[in-house]
């Protein structure tokens, strides 16, 4: 019982002499601790760019982007006329989502058949 104690009594000197194990056992708790509460504060993802590619440029499609808009998860950071620029503009606003409303969209949505 003597044996075990003097080893109990020298590492725990050794582990208070050694600063670097010291932080890492003390701080890393609170360092993991304040990451992963500043990750999870708001609790939900807001604010996630897209960009709208809009082809048909009716009034249902004005319409469909201001939905968009109204959204608090996501909003509309670029409106394009045409697909080719979409993929440049959306790694220049670091865009999640780039949605294409076709040609005709109104008229589909109209007539009840099936949209892309």
């Amino acid at each position: 019982m003597k044996n075990f104690l003097s080893l109990l009594k020298r590492e725990f000197r050794l582990f208070f002499q050694n600063k670097v194990l010291l932080v890492l056992f003390l701080g890393a708790p609170i360092l993991y601790g304040v990451l992963v509460g500043g990750v999870y504060k708001k609790g939900k993802v807001t604010d996630l760019p897209i960009i709208v590619v809009d082809e048909d440029k009716s009034p249902l499609s004005r319409q469909l982007i201001d939905m968009f808009n109204e959204n608090d998860v996501i909003y509309v950071a670029k409106v394009l006329n045409d697909p080719f620029r979409a993929k440049d503009e959306a790694l220049k606003t670091e865009s999640t989502v780039v949605v294409q409303i076709p040609r005709n969209f109104s008229a589909d949505v109209n007539y009840n058949r099936s949209t892309e």
